[in-house]
C-alpha cells in the first residue's frame, strides 16, 4: 500500500498558478511512489458558502489525519 502525501498551503487570496502550480508538480514527481492528496481538486476556493466550507474542512481534516506525510507550501501563508 502506497503511503499518503498531504499538499497543504495557501489557497485564498493567491492566483490560481499560484495555489496550483507546485501542488500539481508534487502530484506529477511522487505521484507513482505515493498517494498524493490535493485538496485543490476537492475543493473550489472561488466561492463563498460556509457550510460547504465546514464539510470540507472536516473532509480535509480527515484526510491529514490520514497521511503518513505533509507538504507544506509557506510561500502567501502571512
Amino acid at each position: 500500500m502506497k503511503k499518503k502525501i498531504f499538499l497543504s498551503g495557501a489557497c485564498r487570496n493567491v492566483s490560481v498558478a499560484e495555489r496550483d502550480d507546485w501542488r500539481e508538480y508534487f502530484e506529477e514527481k511522487l505521484g507513482e511512489l505515493y498517494c498524493v492528496f490535493n485538496p485543490n481538486k476537492k475543493f473550489s476556493y472561488d466561492k463563498n458558502n460556509v457550510a460547504d466550507e465546514r464539510l470540507v474542512m472536516n473532509y480535509f481534516l480527515h484526510e491529514l489525519d490520514d497521511s503518513d506525510f505533509v507538504i507544506v507550501n509557506l510561500n502567501n501563508s502571512a
